[in-house]
């Protein structure tokens, strides 16, 4: 059995409608990975929030076919790319942005992830209400917190013999007082 053509069934662009227009981008595959190790490079997890945002900003733009100035923190389009085609179309600042970060969701994460996120503007968390797969073992039974532990001791049987000062009738000397 031969493999079928990979564009059957694998698109390597992205359209996203606005407003009745379709703005479409197919990044180069050096861009792709540079998106992916954004995601998942514990070097880059750690940046600061301005690093990072600066990143995504300069990622997404060049999605886009446009650049990103970090010192003017002005996105420009290239001739001919699909930003400059939204500013000629005068898409609103929120509706780019939208476009900008579902493109770097949908190459650098999931084509799931991103639809959500072009729906709602929200990134989605994982749901943690879905059932277990079969494979996976039982999680350890959770201990009982203290106040599980004290209304089990309240309901258990006194003991019946205290300790041994106790027993021999003895008590500590009180401390010196000065």
């Amino acid at each position: 059995m031969g493999f079928s053509d990979l564009r059957e069934f694998l698109t390597p662009e992205l359209a996203l409608p606005i407003n009745g227009q379709k703005y479409a981008v197919s990044p180069s595959a050096d861009l792709v990975l540079r998106i992916r190790d954004y995601y998942t490079n514990p070097d880059l997890i750690g940046q600061s929030r301005d690093e990072s945002q600066t990143l995504a900003l300069q990622l997404g733009a060049e999605i886009y076919g446009a650049t990103y100035d970090p010192d003017t923190k002005v996105i420009t389009g290239d001739a001919g790319s699909a930003w400059e085609q939204m500013e000629t179309d005068n898409v609103s600042g929120d509706q780019a942005l939208r476009a900008l970060q579902t493109a770097l969701m949908w190459f650098g994460m999931s084509h799931e992830m991103a639809e959500k996120f072009w729906e709602s503007g929200m990134i989605p968390l994982p749901n943690f209400s879905a059932p277990a797969s079969e494979t996976e073992q039982d999680p350890e039974p959770e201990k009982p917190n203290r106040a599980t532990r004290r209304a089990a001791a309240k309901k258990a049987p006194a003991k019946k013999a205290g300790s041994k000062a106790r027993a021999a009738g003895t008590t500590p000397a009180p401390a010196p007082s000065e």
